[in-house]
């Protein structure tokens, strides 16, 4: 076996344990509670098993860590694009609904912070980011990797065969998505600071929003924040050159995506 198979089988390995830490805390422990705060019990666990495997596979220290999955520079640079192309959504939510009662309960800090920054360190930063830069995988395998997992990790917004497919499509493709601006970018905060402020405008005033799949009147606003994110990005990378190209669609030969 390939040190580049065997690394790779690691990372996927210990994602899928991150994945199910919760389930496992809570059924070692039965744990009773709110899905999201049995979520966040697994957050921690997370931090230490992404770092731990980075230090083990490739002997990073903390600095190397960080910047490997994309969070070392950009911040201000991410939460400006974020804002910027999701002012949209947070302006007609604004306008169309009123303010969330629960704007500062600990579901609201998980849907709106702690989960966007953390589904977008594990699934782009971690399986998709460290599968498609160090172990070369192409583009197309390692973000249909994260993006599969990405779906399925959403199912639970659905309660029919209907909703459970289109939550899986939405899903799976915001991961897609959320891949392509990460490495057009360079910067894990490009996709953190959006999915924050998306989330932050469903969920801070009341649109009553089923899940991924949206409403009427939020996913007009939904598609012009993509349609924002897709135009800037394309301008952005004919000036800096397209990091993903025919060279690393399916077999990542690129030297460097940095």
């Amino acid at each position: 076996m390939s040190k580049k198979i065997f690394r790779s089988i690691i990372i996927i390995f210990s994602f899928l344990l991150c994945m199910f830490i919760p389930s496992i805390l809570k059924n070692i422990f039965n744990i009773s509670g709110d899905k999201y705060f049995i979520v966040s019990l697994g957050y921690p666990f997370t931090i230490i098993i992404i770092f731990s495997t980075l230090y083990l596979l490739y002997k990073y220290d903390i600095i190397e860590i960080i910047t490997e999955l994309g969070i070392k520079e950009g911040f201000l640079k991410g939460l400006l694009f974020g804002l910027i192309a999701a002012s949209p959504m947070l302006i007609s939510s604004a306008i169309l609904f009123k303010l969330s009662n629960n704007i500062f309960s600990f579901t609201t800090l998980i849907i709106v912070i702690i989960g966007p920054l953390m589904e977008e360190l594990l699934f782009r930063g971690y399986l998709f980011g460290q599968l498609f830069k160090k172990e070369k995988w192409g583009f197309i395998p390692a973000t249909l990797l994260a993006a599969i997992f990405f779906g399925i990790g959403h199912l639970y917004q659905g309660n029919t065969l209907a909703s459970l497919v289109g939550v899986f499509l939405f899903t799976f493709s915001g991961s897609v998505w959320n891949s392509w601006l990460y490495i057009e970018h360079n910067n894990l905060w490009v996709p953190i600071w959006l999915h924050i402020f998306m989330n932050m405008s469903w969920t801070v005033f009341q649109t009553d929003v089923p899940g991924a799949i949206g409403n009427i009147f939020t996913n007009i606003f939904r598609v012009i924040t993509i349609v924002i994110t897709v135009v800037y990005t394309i301008r952005y990378s004919k000036k800096n050159g397209f990091k993903v190209n025919r060279k690393n669609l399916f077999v990542n030969y690129n030297r460097s995506n940095a």
